[in-house]
């Protein structure tokens, strides 16, 4: 039977999880409470052939089920789609966002632009609706993605660990200078301190050009060269996972490779060229103020 062809504020819509309750829609309570049965895909620019889509697909998740299908806006000069992977067993709704950055990682490396929009656990997926331009292709036979096998996830665990490490030692650097500070017996905050607390980290992010997908954590640096949002940042630190952001000399970098810093490493960077000692010359000398210097 042939998909409808309606307005898109009439068309079907699902969330890939067994969880229902009015508020299903909540991200917070999707992942929370949800459990997840399939990983959507929703490709919307580049106008990648049916071909180069199930190609990405099969360069990173191997020979298994999927649907792909052209959205409801595709035309043949702006070719869009949506997939959808089915799993073998439950995807908790905690480990959700995670996964699918790691699986729009390994798509972006294969040339597939995601929309982060779906890293969401509440967003919502369009059911195939039929525009100007339909096609699909539906892989039944192959059996369903083992996640706990797969690259997605092993991708997935290798980003946690790089994050965690450079979380850590990000954290360390934080109470190293903390206790420098205290030994040092003056009154007030450093400098560094001092600017860290009026800038919060994603404002600086914003400021200097940074990407967010979304009202997420995670953002896309204006160094990287690929789509994917490598950057994570709380209120007063950032950790990158971009190989471009970590031979910039962008903060500090860990063993694993993965730069980290503050809201002050942000400032010397940007403004300054790396150059720490100027960065803080301007901050004493009042420079700094509100984003400009």
């Amino acid at each position: 039977m042939a998909p409808p062809c309606v307005p898109k504020d009439n068309a079907r819509w699902f969330i890939a999880s067994s969880y229902a309750q009015p508020d299903a829609r909540s991200h917070a309570a999707q992942a929370e409470r949800g459990t997840f049965w399939a990983l959507p895909v929703d490709v919307d620019s580049g106008n990648p052939s049916l071909e180069a889509v199930e190609a990405a697909l099969m360069a990173v998740l191997g020979d298994v089920r999927w649907l792909v299908y052209s959205s409801r806006s595709a035309t043949e000069d702006a070719r869009k789609w949506r997939a959808l992977v089915p799993l073998e067993g439950p995807l908790p709704g905690a480990d959700y966002a995670d996964t699918q950055a790691a699986f729009f990682a390994l798509l972006d490396a294969e040339g597939l632009a995601c929309d982060p929009a779906l890293t969401r656990p509440g967003q919502l997926i369009y059911t195939p609706n039929r525009g100007a331009f339909y096609t699909y292709s539906l892989r039944s036979d192959p059996p369903r993605l083992t996640l706990t096998a797969s690259a997605v996830v092993r991708q997935r665990e290798a980003d946690r660990s790089l994050r965690a490490a450079a979380e850590a030692a990000q954290h360390a650097r934080t109470e190293r200078l903390r206790l420098e500070r205290l030994e040092q017996l003056r009154d007030g905050p450093s400098p560094i301190e001092a600017f860290n607390a009026a800038n919060p980290v994603p404002d600086l992010l914003a400021h200097y050009g940074y990407l967010r997908a979304g009202a997420s954590c995670d953002w896309r640096s204006p160094m990287q060269t690929s789509k994917s949002y490598a950057t994570r940042a709380a209120s007063d630190w950032w950790v990158s996972l971009s190989a471009s952001d970590a031979s910039s000399g962008l903060g500090a970098v860990s063993r694993a490779g993965a730069a980290y810093g503050d809201a002050f490493d942000l400032f010397v960077h940007f403004e300054h060229g790396g150059n720490r000692e100027t960065a803080l010359r301007a901050v004493l000398a009042g420079l700094w103020e509100g984003g400009s210097c």
